[in-house]
């Protein structure tokens, strides 16, 4: 099955003849994606850009111009968070697209972003709290904000002003006990990095690919190609010491969500993880015979029947490595779930 879009982010395999009509659709799927920024880009740099038809590339630069417009926003919203943390003297990292797009893709706009995320050291929280509190920004209103901290590692925060810019602050990668990421070790292995004309920190190379390995696994049921496109980059651009990548993801309980990343990866982007490393990562004979009947044959999905609640909650406990900590996040999930029957507050 060819999937037109996958074609493009590879830049191998069947694409829509010039000025075939059948170009508008893939130009909308990319959208559709937060593609269109880098689908441009890799257009033009295979001398392909003159074959879309004159709507397809009005839809795509369309949506660039709104991207450009609505990162302006976000960064300069971000630079008044930034000084608001600095005067509290809280210590932070700037994690996903913040980081990545400066990064890895020619142009900012080429990854855009609906939040830029931060984490904190948890102690830090309070602290951090008070000052958002202080400088008026908008925090989850009522229960929402209960509920965030019991359940999650993160907090949605929205800028003072409209049109809102939103902020995921993170005091943890992960839920406690389901996998084990010390955060202040982040912050040991921060490295520096710029962001416009910004001096900030991102994580380091073997941390920033587990991350996103971690992510994805949050998020398998709703994936997006652009989250899989940033860590087929993170592999090609950076110097991924795998030693070191597999000896943390031990030690953080990840083997299990690195083994199916890498078949997602390679599914998606066929030899974008060195063979070596693919065979290292790959999952053990028993959960991939538990596994079997989940997977997809989309070119897009890693498993199927992703709306459904049961099969999340299986593939959500073969993603973690040891049997204790999935016990603990089963019985935990069902014990948060019983707290907040029938008050669970409606998210963003």
């Amino acid at each position: 099955m060819t999937d037109p879009v996958i074609s493009l982010l590879r830049g191998e395999g069947p694409l829509p003849g010039p000025r075939e009509g059948a170009w508008d659709a893939v130009a909308r799927q990319a959208v559709s994606e937060g593609l269109a920024g880098i689908a441009l880009s890799l257009l033009s740099r295979s001398g392909r850009l003159q074959d879309l038809t004159p709507s397809a590339r009005g839809i795509l630069e369309a949506d660039l111009t709104k991207v450009r417009l609505e990162q302006t926003l976000l960064f300069h919203r971000f630079e008044a968070l930034r000084g608001t943390l600095d005067s509290a003297q809280v210590d932070f990292i700037v994690h996903k697209g913040g980081a990545l797009a400066p990064l890895l893709y020619p142009r900012l706009e080429d990854r855009p972003m609906v939040d830029i995320d931060i984490v904190i050291r948890p102690e830090a929280w309070r602290r951090v709290r008070d000052a958002l509190v202080a400088a008026r920004y908008r925090l989850p209103p009522g229960s929402q904000e209960a509920f965030w901290l019991e359940n999650y590692f993160n907090l949605s925060v929205t800028s003072p002003e409209d049109p809102a810019s939103h902020f995921d602050v993170h005091w943890s990668l992960t839920q406690e006990g389901r996998y084990h990421v010390a955060t202040e070790d982040l912050f040991a292995r921060a490295v520096p990095y710029q962001l416009g004309g910004s001096s900030l920190k991102r994580l380091a190379d073997e941390d920033l690919l587990l991350s996103l390995f971690l992510h994805l696994a949050y998020h398998y049921f709703e994936a997006s190609l652009i989250w899989l496109y940033d860590m087929k980059l993170v592999i090609e651009r950076l110097a991924i010491d795998w030693d070191t990548f597999f000896d943390r993801a031990a030690r953080w309980g990840l083997m299990a969500v690195v083994a199916f990343n890498m078949v997602y990866l390679e599914k998606v982007f066929p030899g974008s993880v060195p063979v070596e490393v693919l065979a290292r990562g790959r999952p053990g004979a028993f959960r991939s015979r538990l596994a079997g009947p989940f997977m997809s044959s989309s070119p897009r999905h890693l498993f199927r029947g992703e709306e459904r609640r049961l099969n999340q909650l299986v593939l959500g406990l073969l993603s973690i490595d040891r049997p204790a900590d999935a016990a603990r996040f089963a019985a935990g999930k069902i014990g948060r779930t019983l707290r907040w029957a029938g008050r669970r507050p409606r998210l963003r």
